[in-house]
């Protein structure tokens, strides 16, 4: 009873039971598990690889924003950030904000992505 009441690692040497990696690593690398870490995932040919280097940057960053749209922006993790605004300005944004029905920093982001997608 004195194993258990120092946890799983302590019975397991009282028994005798011990690890077995060698064996265990010798049948994940039968199965497959154990495949080395240098070969490549996926492979392309190179006549594919000789396209993209032809790509021109505005064909890369197009190719980048429609992938984007495609299968869905990652979320990024948003900054705490300290803005000083004029009250009048902020009490006539927050306002005109609840007329619409936005929570009105939701309101400054969608703004924010708007301009710098304007270009």
């Amino acid at each position: 009873m004195r194993c258990l009441a120092r946890g799983w690692r302590a019975l397991r040497d009282c028994r005798g039971l011990r690890r077995r990696p060698a064996r265990r690593r010798a049948r994940d690398d039968q199965r497959g598990r154990g495949a080395a870490l240098d070969e490549p995932a996926q492979r392309f040919s190179d006549e594919y690889l000789e396209r993209c280097r032809e790509l021109s940057p505005e064909d890369i960053v197009r190719f980048l924003d429609d992938f984007r749209k495609l299968h869905g922006a990652v979320t990024a993790r948003s900054r705490l950030i300290s803005l000083k605004v004029p009250e009048p300005l902020l009490a006539a944004f927050k306002a005109k904000a609840r007329l619409h029905g936005t929570p009105y920093q939701t309101q400054i982001k969608t703004l924010m992505q708007a301009w710098l997608e304007e270009s």
